[in-house]
């Protein structure tokens, strides 16, 4: 029971686990949770590396140049 952020195939949620183990108030946060934590590696000056289905990953940021819409996820 308590608060959960998990992924599905639409994206990430998160929400409240009943007594039950069954995911309450969920909504969908994957732009917000995108951007929050890139904006923590970036003002922290850190890479994120992680496992995935056997692979290595690392998550950087990088400043760009503007193309288009700017609040649009690439």
């Amino acid at each position: 029971m308590g608060p959960y952020i998990g992924c599905g195939i639409a994206g990430i949620y998160a929400g409240i686990h009943n007594k039950n183990g069954e995911m309450t108030s969920k909504s969908l946060v994957t732009d917000e949770a995108m951007e929050a934590a890139a904006q923590y590696l970036l003002v922290n000056n850190l890479n994120l590396t992680f496992n995935f289905q056997g692979k290595r990953y690392r998550m950087s940021v990088a400043p760009v140049e503007p193309k288009g819409n700017q609040d649009e996820i690439q």
